[in-house]
């Protein structure tokens, strides 16, 4: 015996962090209840209200009217009157459409004047009515609605001290243009009115970046009149206004994807789940701390490499490839070498942007004793996969009930295969988990003298009367009886009641990884086919026509069989061609008998149908063999 000692080396790991978004919906980025400016007549002084959109998904979307009818519907929620919508922006009485279309990542702009003085510029509206509709002194809202579904792309709401109308998770405080500006306020000379604008990015405002922020509660979402007039100058910096016509920006934020599940195709890590995190900062060096919220996640014990990750929830998911792991390093992502690569550099966000109908099945194979197995092979929805270093297998499926197998056709001879059920969700990471017990094969040889071959006889293997797997004899003779766990048991075929076979009790021991032989059955009376085609006037049969075989004569109108009698009669065997014109029928095989064959060949003419018979005599018929009879009417 010679000792050879071994040194492992742990398999390094790092981590993999970042944070998931999502962009699906139109959004409200800008109101003005009021402005007082200049319009496009030169008149000073005009009061102004306007709505930006931005568009931060990845494909255009209908605004104004099309040639059935609005594609978003924009409507205005007055106070006290919540369920009175003021279509003011979709009726063709008060509207007009100079664009129609928001294409992705740009702007829309609705006002009450066809261009105006803001800022530094004049800017013309993509869609202007005539006169200000909003109660610039009460509580509002405006919300988008795609038309074909009722799908609400975006609702904000504000307040002036009585609740908006409708909003989403809390409204807009104190957005009046009617009262006095707030201290923060006094002397400023943007004369902006009162506004709200969108974030750009968890806790901060940037024009640089397209206001996608989107949680789902308007007060976090939005800077409004209070923070907004403690910025003063900067607040032109982030209030500019864009159209159309503007160049398309990018976005670093969107929907924050709390719950998105997150998991490396290294097989090492175990998926993990994006959280709620908090993000504080105080924008651009004042007093205003905004909080907001991100969906944070950091996948630890990743194995050292290049990996693709996939993070999803729902039915949005994003899949990132040439991920580089370092060992004991946390890298972001994404970031400037992965693909896609990162929107804005330096800012370390996953945005969900492909949508489908899959879901995902993951999981890990362990023995029975609880170790992990390494290589096992497992096939779900069409795909095979493998087990990496600590056991775990990870696949992405179609939706719904999926059948996952683990060592398919005991692909791994020494474990048994095992099938499982599983529903799964759209975007839904399902957990399946395989125990694989050892287990082995059972051969043996079907034959009618213990040395001709005998092909296609079952054969059962059973523990006390149970039934646990099964083979039939290929072309060789030999079967196999595979995917036993380790034990004892009885072997046997399965056969017609008037077949023989010997010896009567065989019986095998299944080990791990064997396979161990049972012997040779000599089995008796056992079945031979009779097969052939059908022809009628030359021409192939295709409508069908019944085939019936004895050892007795047949009669040309076969005989009635009752219950009661027909256990003490000669068996009769039938059987229908196919629309190929083939046919093909089982009978005992007999090497003292021949046998009767009659054919009844159905012709339809009109609404009579005339049935042809013909009849052969003298067919042998063998056990394990096949007899071709080409039959032809007339």
């Amino acid at each position: 015996v010679t000792d050879q000692d071994f040194v492992l080396t742990p398999i390094s790991t790092g981590t993999i962090e970042g944070h998931a978004w999502t962009n699906p919906n139109l959004l409200i980025s800008h109101i003005a209840l009021s402005t007082f400016t200049v319009v496009g007549n030169g008149v000073q002084n005009t009061k102004v209200e306007f709505l930006q959109l931005f568009n931060p998904t990845t494909f255009q979307i209908n605004i104004g009217n099309d040639i059935d009818g609005p594609a978003t519907t924009i409507d205005y929620y007055a106070e006290y009157v919540a369920e009175n919508q003021l279509n003011i922006l979709t009726d063709g009485a008060y509207i007009n459409y100079v664009s129609t279309y928001v294409d992705p990542l740009h702007y829309y702009l609705i006002a009450s004047a066809s261009f105006f003085w803001f800022g530094d510029q004049y800017i013309n509206a993509d869609a202007h009515y005539n006169g200000t509709k909003l109660q610039d002194n009460d509580s509002g809202a405006w919300q988008l609605t795609r038309v074909w579904d009722g799908h609400v792309w975006d609702l904000v709401g504000w307040s002036d001290g009585n609740s908006a109308p409708r909003f989403e998770g809390d409204d807009i405080d104190e957005m009046n243009a009617a009262g006095d500006k707030p201290p923060q306020c006094a002397g400023d000379s943007i004369e902006v009115g009162w506004t709200a604008l969108r974030m750009s990015t968890p806790a901060d405002v940037n024009d640089a970046y397209g206001p996608a922020y989107d949680t789902g509660d308007n007060d976090a979402d939005f800077l409004g009149p209070d923070e907004i007039c403690q910025l003063i100058s900067p607040m032109i910096a982030v209030a500019g206004l864009r159209n159309t016509s503007f160049s398309a920006v990018s976005i670093i934020s969107g929907v924050p994807m709390y719950g998105a599940y997150v998991t490396a195709d290294d097989l090492l890590g175990p998926a993990v789940t994006a959280s709620e995190v908090t993000i504080s900062s105080n924008i651009f060096g004042t007093t205003v701390t905004l909080t907001s919220k991100s969906a944070y996640f950091s996948l630890a014990g990743v194995s050292t490499g290049t990996w693709n990750v996939v993070v999803a929830s729902g039915v949005y998911s994003a899949t990132i490839s040439s991920v580089v792991v370092e060992s004991l390093v946390s890298t972001s992502i994404v970031n400037g070498s992965t693909d896609p690569t990162w929107k804005v550099e330096n800012w370390f966000n996953v945005h969900l942007e492909t949508m489908s109908t899959d879901g995902y099945i993951s999981g890990t194979v362990t023995d029975v004793s609880g170790d992990v197995i390494v290589g096992a092979e497992i096939l779900a929805g069409g795909t095979t996969k493998t087990t990496g270093a600590n056991g775990r297998y990870f696949v992405k499926v179609s939706s719904g009930e999926v059948f996952v197998i683990g060592n398919p056709n005991n692909v791994n001879p020494t474990y048994v295969e095992s099938v499982q059920s599983a529903t799964v969700q759209t975007g839904v990471l399902t957990v399946v988990d395989f125990t694989l017990t050892e287990g082995g094969v059972i051969t043996g040889f079907a034959s009618t003298d213990g040395t001709s071959i005998l092909p296609n006889v079952q054969f059962a293997a059973s523990i006390d009367g149970a039934q646990y797997g099964l083979g039939t004899s290929d072309v060789s003779g030999n079967f196999y009886i595979k995917n036993l766990s380790t034990g004892t048991y009885d072997v046997a075929p399965i056969l017609d009641p008037l077949e023989t076979y010997s010896p009567l009790n065989l019986t095998a021991s299944v080990t791990p990884a064997e396979t161990v032989s049972v012997g040779t059955f000599t089995i008796s009376g056992s079945l031979g086919t009779l097969a052939g085609t059908v022809k009628n006037n030359n021409e192939l049969v295709t409508s069908g026509a019944l085939i019936l075989v004895s050892v007795d004569a047949i009669p040309a109108t076969p005989n009635q069989i009752v219950a009661s009698s027909s256990p003490a009669q000669t068996p009769l065997y039938a059987a229908s061609s196919l629309a190929a014109g083939t046919y093909e029928v089982e009978v005992r095989g007999s090497t003292s008998s021949t046998y009767n064959v009659s054919v009844y060949v159905p012709t339809i003419s009109g609404s009579a149908v005339t049935v042809t018979t013909k009849t052969y005599s003298g067919i042998n018929i063998t056990a394990g063999n096949q007899t071709t009879l080409n039959i032809a009417v007339p």
